[in-house]
């Protein structure tokens, strides 16, 4: 029986290595799910920003993390999605709306990574667009039923 296994095997394998590779799709769906998870990212950090937009599904019951520790992990995201971007070939992406979604998210994010070492999380203490000035806006926006 094992001597029977070994010839079938051999026979699978040798047929999977002479099969062509399949021809490499268009990057598009990538693009766009970096993006979009760009997008949600950025309207989770600003709620209000969702307050004003009112985007489908919006959800209005939480705040982000701007601890120091959500700063980080968010600018590690932010970095990782950029490094993904500039990996994609833009003359490979088919689709015109994945272009602009890949060329606006990529100067985005390479403009947030330029202005890191600003680290402007720490210097928002201001009496006219401070975080005490956000959240009166948000309560001014926020939908009442």
């Amino acid at each position: 029986m094992p001597r029977q296994i070994v010839p079938l095997a051999l026979l699978v394998v040798a047929t999977l290595a002479c099969r062509h590779a399949p021809a490499s799709e268009p990057p598009d769906a990538a693009v766009l799910a970096i993006t979009g998870a760009y997008v949600a990212d950025v309207l989770a950090s600003a709620p209000g920003r969702v307050a004003r937009l009112r985007p489908p599904g919006a959800r209005y019951d939480a705040l982000p993390d701007d601890s120091l520790a959500g700063v980080a992990a968010r600018r590690e995201r932010h970095v990782e999605w950029l490094t993904e971007l500039r990996a994609i070939d833009r003359s490979t992406i088919a689709g015109a709306p994945a272009r602009l979604s890949h060329d606006l998210a990529t100067s985005l994010l390479a403009n947030e990574e330029a202005l890191d070492v600003c680290r402007l999380e720490r210097w928002n203490v201001n009496q006219m667009s401070g975080w005490q000035v956000a959240f009166a806006d948000m309560a001014l926006t926020q939908p009442v039923e």
